[in-house]
């Protein structure tokens, strides 16, 4: 990798990397909270299916807050942030 002034090349790496992985968080988020309200519509009378799903959508919605703070948190920290590295 070239250094194009913007900042050293490990930093051009790492925003490449936190870019794929928000990708992937955000697909697989979706498509965890799809499959749980599928789960959740399947359930019907059955509540320990029903505490199943729900409990699914809550840790899937706990994992992309926590997911949102350290990526907050790198966009401070990274020169140039992750946006701007592009």
């Amino acid at each position: 990798m070239s250094d194009d002034g913007k900042g050293s090349s490990i930093f051009t790496v790492l925003n490449i990397a936190l870019q794929v992985l928000t990708w992937g968080i955000g697909i697989a988020g979706t498509f965890g909270i799809v499959i749980s309200g599928i789960q959740y519509m399947t359930a019907r009378d059955d509540p320990a299916q029903m505490t199943k799903a729900k409990n699914r959508i809550i840790h899937i919605a706990i994992g992309l807050v926590a997911y949102a703070v350290m990526w907050a948190f790198l966009q401070w920290l990274l020169p140039g942030g992750i946006l701007n590295g592009q």
